[in-house]
């Protein structure tokens, strides 16, 4: 068993209003910033394949510092850009990263790092960016990694280009590049990266250039410029998987439809917190290239986070519109970006220009057609490209990319339609055939085929058009994704699918390295085909017999079954405690006495003047539990009266106890009870009922037998940013002065949106709130605290969106099951919520998430109960339907996983339910203490003696592989849960040591 661990997570992440930092693997100094690592060695190679570019980055890092580093490789990928490949080192060795579903993945992944064992991840996330998560980087040692993936060439008015993202911060100890053009005619050339030009040589039918060095700085990206033969077409063929798949380039031929001038302009700008991340001056320049161009039109400017903010009309005039080049400047830029806030349908203008990054990260993703051309400007490093594509393919618009384009490129690509080929015949040999903007690509099904595109006539062949490798083929692959793209979750399968065969990291697929053969067998993982040996083993581990999926399931289904029966005998259980017993209006309780008598226990108590149709209840609290049954019971009357025999069950007996009543008015008498033994006695909540027949009768739940109140516990002293804001004339000015300085933190975000709700400006404070979305995509921990608070705040269809998010994201979690179902349920789409929350209970689970089922059972039924006339129960096995309401319901989660903490409550006797105390003498029940996951840890209490119960949360401990801030935990209490009088009080609080306790609040009865 190892001792350190090293994880390789891509997360698309940045913070807001914080420039982004260069490529390179950075550590945290522990102030908020960031600190580069030294790189020891690099080895870049680009290889050219008519318009397909494959870069492959070899590096070794280097950690000079005298303690291990948690560090981040960043690195970001532009438009058309693919990881096609992934490695890192294991035990000293390269080991290449195999591509899988990505849930399966993720799945993998945290299971097997929890073991101490060295997995790696890389996952696709919102805006085509990369985040790498590198641990351990040992002290005074090194780490060694590949990252390799493919473009497709931008075409210009020269030719084709190719940029490297790569533009480190640091210097390079060892450095060396090497470039190879396959099939050109024409000499390229290479500048940048070094700072000097490097010459190509010929080598057949490839031109090669290379450069090596020491002590290098990269402070440029390379710029490779391959000039094109004026009409005559590129063509290169790739066998893959016993298919051949091929591509004709047809270079400056591609015709192109000049746009009309438009008269009326839709401009809209996208003002959410993400455009710290935009380019907006360059974006500007490319407006005024349009304005002196158009001359004279109208400009109707819509601005838009997770609202439409404004629509305001300007004109042009003389190619100039200076009011709206102030507007645009004064812009603040805040919140969250949800596109479907944008009506576009709606828009009666002739185009649409969008300058946005298309990253929906808050409320609806979906974003209705326009009826006018869009031209999607994007200058953002972090963009959603497919669905900018989308939106300009669909209504016959372009997609311009400043962050590789020229504004002369960028004016030529809005008033230029490119035509892909309109007439295509083939004339000899037989081949599937797609088009694209530089060309075709498709499948050959013959050796030879002669095809006609408009113009061009292309020749393909086997033989002499073969290139080695596997380009081509995911060429082919990523103009299928293009389209699958522009609707994901419709595609969803067929994009893992493909993602799947041609080994690309997809929405839905990753690439994965695992330690041991057994890691890659439990998840049903093929190692890579570069290590046979490790293949062979896992082949022949498969081979043997393994337990079904299917058998798997149906024994998890029979022990939540039996979990479930065994919560339905708690429920039912009378607990003989009298701290359990409630007194109302027909009911006294009193204290009794212990003295001895003839070596008898006696219990005794005087019951005072009571009326016939009052119960008397004899408590005793100086009792230990452990008990034996009551021989006998004898209310004894000081009047004359008559008296009558009845039966009375123990409920911890089956024995029966003689018990005799009084019968009258305002009588006095004793209660009394021994055993004929030397043993305690245990008489404390025996109920003198009348009739006596049928034994002790339980206490039916009503609404008015009980009250309860829920308090809040006094926050610890608030940030400093919480009284300037609050005492502020303006409190959202006030705000965006504090942001760059707190904007890191999403506590600041919360604290800002309920003073800003508690100043009734309720669409800022909703705003404010929504950054929390923006300030990473994916991840879930964020996403979780956004969701919650929605919900708290009453906005549950939004909430319900973020947890549908989260639920794409992290599937293989049962906490994303139950926050949906949650989220359902407040939303009032109760049907909706039984579903999630049954599947929730009816699906295997890892083993740190033990009796979650039963958390989730409970929960559903009270939907059921509550809604039993609106939702079917059809699917829902009968031995999984029973509500079980009771008086205090206390449920606490947290949002980081590998954390450990409790719940603790202390009843009015003083006794503390906690993981060891699970179950108090009064009959209150805690699940099962979870240690690994995210909670939730739940307090039942069906019956509330009157008093006081303390809630505290205790942060235990966890095994976080890095400090990722506070853990935010949640806690619901409930009063009468389950019941027509339920009370509900959510709290949100932040925990960044362990050891530490906070006091939550308090459940009071009366």
């Amino acid at each position: 068993m190892k001792t350190i661990t090293f994880c390789l997570i891509l997360v698309t992440s940045f913070l807001i209003a914080a420039a982004q930092p260069k490529t390179g693997v950075y550590y945290d100094d522990g102030k908020g910033g960031k600190v580069a690592l030294g790189i020891q060695r690099m080895d870049m190679s680009v290889d050219v394949v008519g318009h397909i570019a494959t870069t492959t980055v070899d590096m070794v890092v280097k950690n000079t510092t005298d303690r291990v580093l948690d560090g981040e490789y960043i690195f970001s990928m532009q438009d058309g850009h693919t990881v096609s490949r992934f490695a890192l080192d294991i035990n000293g060795r390269l080991r290449e990263g195999v591509v899988v579903d990505k849930a399966k993945g993720r799945e993998a992944y945290e299971s097997t790092i929890r073991q101490k064992i060295d997995p790696a991840l890389l996952e696709w996330t919102r805006g085509n960016a990369f985040r790498t998560r590198v641990y351990p980087l040992p002290a005074h040692g090194t780490r060694h990694l590949v990252i390799s993936y493919e473009q497709e060439l931008l075409r210009g008015s020269t030719g084709l280009s190719y940029q490297s993202p790569f533009a480190f911060a640091e210097k390079i100890d060892s450095f060396s590049f090497h470039v190879d053009v396959h099939a050109t005619d024409t000499k390229p050339a290479l500048t940048g990266g070094v700072g000097t030009a490097v010459s190509f040589t010929l080598h057949e039918r490839s031109y090669m250039a290379e450069f090596s060095g020491t002590d290098i700085a990269l402070a440029a990206p390379f710029l490779l410029q391959i000039p094109i033969t004026s009409g005559k077409p590129s063509v290169a063929v790739n066998d893959f998987k016993d298919v051949s798949y091929f591509a004709a380039f047809l270079h400056p031929r591609v015709t192109t439809r000049q746009r009309s001038k438009p008269f009326t302009i839709a401009l809209v700008w996208d003002v959410s917190a993400s455009a710290a991340g935009r380019d907006v001056n360059k974006e500007i320049d490319f407006l005024h290239a349009m304005w002196r161009r158009i001359g004279t039109a109208s400009v109707d400017l819509t601005t838009f986070d997770i609202t439409r903010r404004s629509v305001r009309r300007f004109s042009i005039a003389d190619g100039k519109c200076p009011e709206l080049d102030k507007v645009l400047q004064q812009q603040q830029y805040d919140g969250g970006t949800q596109l479907s806030a944008l009506d576009l349908a709606s828009l009666k203008n002739d185009v649409v220009i969008l300058c946005s990054d298309g990253i929906s990260t808050f409320g609806s993703h979906t974003i209705g057609k326009a009826n006018a051309p869009v031209i999607a400007v994007t200058s953002a490093p972090q963009a959603d490209h497919d669905v900018l594509r989308g939106l300009a393919v669909s209504t016959g618009g372009a997609i311009i990319d400043l962050t590789k384009m020229s504004i002369g490129d960028a004016e030529t690509a809005f008033w230029t339609d490119p035509q892909e080929p309109q007439t295509i015949r083939i004339i000899d040999g037989a081949a599937d055939i797609r088009t694209m903007p530089s060309g075709l690509v498709g499948i050959l099904h013959s050796d030879h085929a002669t095809i006609i595109a408009d113009l061009d006539t292309i020749h393909l062949s086997k033989q002499e058009d073969m290139v080695a490798g596997s380009s081509i083929a995911r060429l082919w692959a990523r103009s299928e994704l293009a389209l699958l793209g522009m609707d994901r979750e419709r595609n969803k399968t067929a994009i893992t699918a493909l993602g799947t065969r041609f080994s690309l990291v997809t929405p839905g697929t990753s690439l994965i390295v695992l330690d041991r053969v057994q890691d890659y067998v439990r998840y049903g993982i093929e190692p890579p085909s570069s290590e046979p040996e490790l293949v062979e083993q896992y082949r022949s581990i498969r081979s043997r017999p393994v337990n079904d999926s299917a058998q798997r399931y149906a024994a998890h289904f029979e022990r939540v079954v039996a979990m479930f029966k065994e919560r339905a005998v708690w429920w039912g259980r009378v607990f003989t405690s009298p701290s359990n017993v409630r007194v109302d209006s027909n009911t006294r309780l009193i204290n009794g006495s212990k003295r001895h008598s003839m070596a008898i226990d006696v219990i005794e108590a005087n019951a005072g003047r009571t009326r016939s149709d009052t119960t008397v209840i004899l408590a005793d609290r100086d009792f230990p539990r452990k008990e034996r049954p009551v021989a006998s019971v004898l209310i004894q009357d000081n009047a004359t009266v008559s008296t009558g025999q009845g039966e009375l069950a123990n409920p911890l007996d089956p024995e029966r106890s003689r018990l005799a009543r009084t019968e009258g008015k305002d009588l006095q008498f004793v209660v009394r009870a021994s055993r004929s033994s030397n043993e305690q006695v245990l008489v404390d909540g025996l109920t003198i009922t009348e009739p006596f027949t049928g034994g002790l009768a339980k206490v039916e739940v009503t609404e008015d037998n009980v009250t309860g109140e829920i308090s809040i516990a006094k926050p610890a002293k608030d940030a400093a940013y919480v009284s300037v804001v609050r005492s502020s004339s303006d409190p959202y000015a006030a705000y965006l002065a504090l942001r760059e300085e707190y904007g890191q933190s999403p506590a600041f975000y919360l604290d800002v949106a309920d003073i800003l709700a508690e100043k009734k400006k309720t669409d800022l404070a909703l705003r404010v709130l929504s950054n929390i979305a923006e300030m990473r995509s994916e991840d879930h921990r964020l996403l979780r605290i956004l969701g919650y608070r929605l919900m708290k705040g009453g906005y549950n269809d939004l909430a319900v969106m973020i947890f549908e998010d989260v639920l794409a994201m992290r599937e293989e979690e049962p906490q994303s099951y139950r926050d949906l179902g949650l989220a359902y349920a407040q939303a009032k789409r109760y049907q909706d919520a039984v579903s999630s929350l049954y599947s929730l209970a009816t699906r295997p689970w890892d083993g740190r998430f033990p009796e979650v089922e039963l958390i989730a059972l409970n929960e559903m039924n009270r939907v059921i109960a509550e809604q039993a006339k609106g939702v079917s129960v059809s699917k829902i096995d009968p031995r999984l339907l029973a509500a079980m309401p009771v008086d205090v319901r206390i449920v606490v989660s947290w949002d980081a996983d590998d954390c450990d903490i409790d719940l603790w409550v202390t009843d009015p006797r003083n006794e503390k339910c906690m993981y060891s105390n699970r179950d108090t003498k009064i009959g209150g029940h805690l699940s099962h203490d979870l240690t690994g996951g995210y909670g939730p840890e739940e307090f039942l209490l069906k019956n509330a003696l009157p008093g006081d119960y303390k809630v505290q949360v205790n942060y235990f401990g966890d095994r976080q592989q890095r400090l990722s801030g506070p853990t935010t935990v949640y806690v619901d209490m409930y009063t009468n849960y389950g019941k027509p009088n339920e009370k509900k009080q959510s709290v949100i609080l932040k925990l960044d040591k362990t050891k530490e306790v906070i006091d939550v609040g308090a459940l009071t009865f009366k």
